[in-house]
C-alpha cells in the first residue's frame, strides 16, 4: 500500500499546475470549504464584537423620558385612552 502512495504522490508531482489545482480541488474541497467557514466566522464575530456599545451606554431609567416627569402630557394620554374606551 505505501509503494502504491508513494507512486501515486510521484506521478501528481509530474502533473502540470492547472491538473494538479484539479486533483487538489477533487480531494481536499470540504476541507477547504471548511477553512473558509470557519475564517469568514471569526472575522464576522471580531468585526460584530469590536463595533457593538456597551448594553451600560444603552440603558436608560425611566427618569431620563420626558414624558415621565411632565403630568400633562401623562393626563391628555390618559383622557385619550379613557375616551377611545367609552365609544
Amino acid at each position: 500500500m505505501d509503494s502504491q502512495a508513494g507512486e501515486a504522490r510521484e506521478m501528481t508531482k509530474q502533473l502540470p499546475f492547472k491538473k494538479r489545482l484539479i486533483n487538489f480541488r477533487f480531494y481536499n474541497k470540504w476541507i477547504v470549504a471548511g477553512v473558509i467557514l470557519v475564517i469568514f466566522t471569526t472575522a464576522l464575530t471580531i468585526y460584530e464584537v469590536s463595533n457593538v456599545q456597551s448594553h451600560d451606554s444603552q440603558k436608560r431609567s425611566v427618569t431620563h423620558f420626558p414624558f415621565m416627569t411632565d403630568f400633562s402630557v401623562v393626563r391628555i394620554l390618559y383622557s385619550f385612552k379613557k375616551s377611545q374606551s367609552l365609544r
